[in-house]
């Protein structure tokens, strides 16, 4: 749930609905804790983040240049876990192996997605 102010345009972000299909979810909290995290850094990637130019150059440099949003200032955040039959696949992985999957067109069985032993990376 967003609030406006018509009169300046300002804004504020109150609440959050999230909703993941995971399959067997194997460890909730850490599911949930994953899903609390990247939401803070995706709000702050949108509320904050910039790329100033200043006569074609990048003049942030850092992450020091960078204002991440702080836990005291996240909106109240709703988290749905859906679950199914799916065999477990974890939250995030999944889309880092799915891009993989169809560039080699052979699918991941293990996880952190590293190279196969006795492959390039």
């Amino acid at each position: 749930m967003v609030e406006v102010n018509p009169a300046t345009g300002s804004f504020e972000v109150n609440k959050l609905n999230v909703a993941m299909d995971l399959g067997t979810v194997v460890s909730p909290d850490g599911v949930k804790a994953q899903i609390e995290g990247s939401t803070l850094w995706g709000m702050s990637l949108a509320l904050f983040e910039a790329a100033p130019l200043k006569d074609g150059a990048l003049q942030v440099s850092n992450f020091g240049d960078y204002t991440p949003l702080r836990m005291s200032e996240m909106p109240d955040i709703d988290i749905s876990i859906i679950a199914n039959n799916d065999p477990p696949s974890g939250c995030g992985e999944p889309a880092v192996t799915a891009g993989e999957e169809d560039l080699t067109h052979r699918h991941r069985l293990t996880l952190p997605p590293l190279p196969r032993r006795g492959e390039a990376g």
